[in-house]
């Protein structure tokens, strides 16, 4: 692999609230946080690959999330990269999904292939804030991990396993808009393959690795999350580098920081 991948999840660009008097989400950061780290990093498309989990937009109504939808990607583009991404529930409340792929130029699976991986984008998300995998996609899945060798890492909004919820001041008294309510049957497939397995989202906005067999679940922070008590509510920024070599996977979380190392 000759790319490394960046990924951001849940940036929620919006505007600025707070929820039950807690300050924990500063949507309207996001659109210049975003410029200045773009800045900082220095993305070069030939190096890099962009991902995005979904929730880039914090949802208001359909005319104002696709003018933030758009604002996102010209930052993007701005820098000659085309982000890759997955529809979140904030994309689907307010646009139907066949309109969210059209605008993110995306579609319910997408895949890539690398040297020393595989790459697979499943979409999660439905409107009406259903979660799970369709009949479509888990038999795609279960061709991928069928079909292969190498590392495959799949990446999609919302975790493909039962999060545990306890302590998430967004999931714990929601726990069926936490995962795929089809979850045990995707583990199971997953679990059983030869393959060495990576599963990577957001929508929980919390640094967390479960490990099963061979595969690592791995859910990301919000880039748009508060994550202390003793600031104003500011965001952390944060965001994550994958980087495939022969023997490993590694990943880094910055801003809130995490490092994830997975040997293959």
């Amino acid at each position: 692999m000759n790319k490394r991948i960046i990924i951001f999840s849940d940036l929620h660009y919006g505007e600025a609230k707070n929820i039950e008097g807690r300050k924990l989400n500063q949507p309207a950061q996001s659109l210049v946080n975003l410029k200045n780290l773009l800045g900082k990093i220095n993305l070069d498309n030939s190096k890099e690959i962009v991902i995005l989990l979904g929730d880039i937009i914090s949802k208001i109504d359909a005319e104002k999330d696709l003018k933030h939808i758009r604002e996102i990607f010209s930052l993007f583009e701005a820098h000659k990269i085309h982000p890759l991404s997955v529809v979140g529930n904030h994309e689907l409340n307010n646009l139907k999904k066949q309109e969210a792929f059209n605008l993110l130029g995306i579609k319910e699976a997408m895949e890539l292939e690398f040297e020393n991986i595989d790459v697979l984008f499943l979409d999660t998300m439905h409107e009406g804030y259903e979660l799970s995998l369709n009949e479509k996609l888990v038999q795609l899945l279960s061709n991928k991990l069928s079909a292969g060798t190498k590392p495959l890492v799949i990446f999609s909004h919302a975790p493909l396993y039962r999060y545990d919820v306890k302590g998430n001041v967004w999931l714990e008294t929601r726990e069926e808009k936490a995962y795929i309510k089809n979850w045990h049957q995707v583990c199971d497939m997953l679990k059983k393959s030869k393959r060495k397995v990576v599963s990577i989202c957001g929508h929980v906005h919390h640094n967390r690795i479960l490990v099963e067999n061979n595969v690592s679940f791995i859910s990301l922070q919000s880039f748009s999350e508060n994550i202390s008590p003793l600031d104003n509510g500011d965001a952390c920024q944060a965001y994550a580098v994958l980087e495939a070599k022969s023997d490993e996977l590694r990943l880094f979380v910055y801003n809130d920081p995490a490092e994830y190392i997975i040997r293959i």
